[in-house]
């Protein structure tokens, strides 16, 4: 996951956001400036002979899984 302002509110639930950071293999969420290098890549020459290709930037979270399983709320 992305520290953006469309994920504001995951982070401010303590037990979300440590759920998806844990689902990482990096164990942390990641930040927009770690997005830049794909990007930089894929619209730069050196990418002129990549084509049908996955460039997956998901801190392992492929490798570990990729799925997903909320946590239960709490009851109280």
């Amino acid at each position: 996951v992305v520290e953006t302002p469309l994920t504001q509110q995951i982070k401010q639930n303590e037990t979300w956001y440590r759920a998806y950071a844990e689902k990482s293999m990096l164990r942390r969420w990641a930040d927009p400036s770690e997005m830049a290098g794909a990007v930089v890549f894929l619209c730069s020459d050196a990418s002129s002979y990549v084509t049908g290709s996955y460039l997956l930037v998901d801190g392992g979270w492929t490798a570990a899984d990729g799925r997903f399983t909320p946590p239960l709320p709490t009851k109280g």
